[in-house]
């Protein structure tokens, strides 16, 4: 067995510390090692997670297309050509929910990224499917924090997971995002140094900030369940009108609104909270995982924004015994 043989062999058993069983066992320098893994890498048979001591190593599973990135490039056929075929053999709900999410994120690396390629990965893993869509792009978060005039690249969290955020308002809604992230069971936005992830099980969303993998750009990736019942209509029906159709209702979750040297206390962050919203008709202040909030944060949302917006309906969810007390306060004192 040669050395590229016995790392394909034992990588999933020592996903972290491949490098030194390689060594150990051909007793051979790290840098032979990497010399070895490097050219796996990059004929698409490994992938790597991470950096230096961090770094994870992982087979490359299913199949993988790589395009050049155009203005004549079509997401829909770069669907029929790649994924659709694979698909096939699933239920009617979950290709279409498949499609979706697929067609939407490379439309996104086509008109967004300022990348020159994209590629795209299927892999089923027990009862799982996972859809990739990477691009080699200037990375979305760098991306919105420059149009949007973000101090903070993780803002741009924030103001994707409300919906309706776009760095081109003339072609673009702003939806694909917020949708496919709701519609499959699992959701990640790697770029740079932030890995964005929503479940759909515990429909909630999280920030990892890491050292990733991918040099520059964008990965996309999508996960659900070979037998999933969710249904696509039903993802949309949830947030739109359904006499006008219209995205009119969207999620915050307020946890994200906190930098990490944060407190739930600021007007600030309430502010933060709320910018763009005007785009909508009602409001879900998600409290999960917060502890406390402030006076001043209450005050901002439901007095100060309810009276510029008082055509805006705003509710709340999760909210511990604490936020409840002080959101209930705060909503008294704002009515008079």
């Amino acid at each position: 067995m040669d050395i590229k043989e016995f790392i394909l062999k034992n990588v999933e058993k020592h996903p972290r510390d491949v490098v030194a069983v390689t060594m150990k066992h051909f007793k051979i320098t790290r840098p032979a090692v990497h010399e070895h893994l490097d050219k796996l890498l990059k004929g698409g048979k490994v992938r790597k997670e991470g950096q230096r001591r961090g770094a994870k190593y992982f087979l490359v599973l299913g199949k993988t297309w790589k395009y050049d990135l155009s203005p004549a490039l079509q997401e829909d056929q770069i669907w029929t050509e790649t994924i659709k075929p694979e698909a096939k053999k699933y239920p009617e709900n979950v290709i279409s929910i498949m499609r979706y999410g697929a067609t939407e994120m490379i439309n996104n690396a086509i008109d967004h990224s300022e990348g020159t390629h994209v590629t795209i990965h299927f892999e089923e893993k027990d009862s799982t499917i996972i859809v990739w869509v990477c691009d080699d792009g200037v990375g979305i978060y760098n991306k919105i924090a420059k149009s949007k005039h973000l101090i903070d690249p993780r803002e741009a969290l924030l103001q994707l997971s409300k919906g309706k955020l776009t760095t081109d308002p003339s072609n673009h809604s702003g939806e694909g995002i917020f949708f496919t992230s709701r519609a499959f069971d699992k959701y990640s936005i790697i770029s740079d140094e932030l890995t964005y992830l929503r479940t759909n099980r515990e429909q909630d969303w999280f920030i990892e900030t890491r050292m990733n993998s991918i040099d520059k750009g964008t990965c996309i990736r999508m996960e659900i369940d070979k037998n999933s019942n969710r249904v696509l209509e039903e993802v949309f029906a949830a947030y739109v009108d359904p006499e006008t159709h219209k995205f009119d209702k969207t999620n915050l979750f307020v946890k994200l609104s906190r930098l990490e040297e944060e407190q739930y206390i600021s007007r600030s962050q309430a502010k933060r909270l709320l910018t763009g919203v005007e785009k909508f008709k009602k409001l879900l202040l998600d409290f999960r995982d917060v502890k406390t909030v402030g006076q001043a944060f209450v005050d901002e949302v439901f007095r100060v924004f309810k009276n510029q917006h008082p055509e805006i309906e705003i509710d709340y969810m999760n909210a511990n015994s604490d936020v409840e007390f002080m959101l209930k306060r705060g909503i008294a004192t704002a009515e008079g």
